[in-house]
């Protein structure tokens, strides 16, 4: 998995095969080590949620789901992103601003 981050509003993230495979025949993370800013990890996660959606945790982890039946890239936009708390609100509008997104790319 890459994590690409264009100052200040997007962040891209592509998945390779080997990825792809891990998070559909056991429906769990993937997990990067080290991306600055948004900390630790990120975790890529499909979901029988209807919409794409982001969320960066307390520990300033990048968690990101995808519904199951979706075609790639997928586009998160900044009003399906948010923080588990207020005070990790500022990170979302620091690396976000008010029209980031985040966007999922994997192969076809």
């Amino acid at each position: 998995m890459d994590i690409e981050y264009n100052f200040s509003g997007s962040i891209k993230v592509t998945l390779d095969y080997s990825d792809l495979s891990m998070i559909q025949s056991h429906g769990y993370a993937v997990e990067r080590e080290g991306f600055a800013g948004i900390e630790n990890k990120t975790w890529v996660r499909l979901g029988h949620n209807r919409d794409p959606m982001a969320i960066i945790d307390d520990d300033g982890d990048l968690n990101v789901w995808i519904p199951r039946d979706v075609v790639s890239p997928v586009e998160i936009p900044r009003k399906s992103i948010h923080a588990s708390s207020s005070a990790l609100g500022d990170i979302v509008e620091h690396y976000l601003g008010e029209d980031g997104n985040v966007t999922v790319d994997w192969p076809s």
